[in-house]
């Protein structure tokens, strides 16, 4: 299982490290797409100084520039993965090791409920 990490960036430079280290580590991880949603607290150009020579991470800034929200972000992030598995994280926030693992092993198998 192979996926893109897809976190929206506004204004938290001073978190957005330890998520993108923390989405890295995790093996499934393939790629860490982050977008600028028109900060101005320079988190692009932290990420780029930071993870520039990762080819995991991809900072993109939207055409245009501008504020568009979380939501638009998101979705701008998934039209760029390329992984067939997607997870959202947020840019002050940060993902427990393991992480996919245990979400794997912790899964039930899924209901099916059946209408006459």
């Amino acid at each position: 299982m192979k996926v893109s990490v897809i976190i929206p960036l506004y204004n938290q430079a001073r978190f957005v490290k330890r998520a993108i280290e923390s989405a890295l580590s995790q093996s499934e991880t393939a790629e860490v797409i982050i977008i600028d949603d028109g900060s101005d607290d320079d988190g692009a150009g932290l990420v780029q100084g930071t993870f520039g020579q990762d080819s995991r991470v991809k900072c993109l800034v939207r055409e245009g520039g501008g504020r568009h929200g979380a939501g638009a972000a998101r979705n701008f992030g998934i039209k760029n993965a390329t992984q067939p598995f997607l997870a959202f994280l947020d840019a002050d926030d940060y993902m427990l090791p393991k992480r996919f693992e245990n979400t794997r092993k912790s899964r039930k198998p899924p209901i099916h409920y059946y209408c006459n």
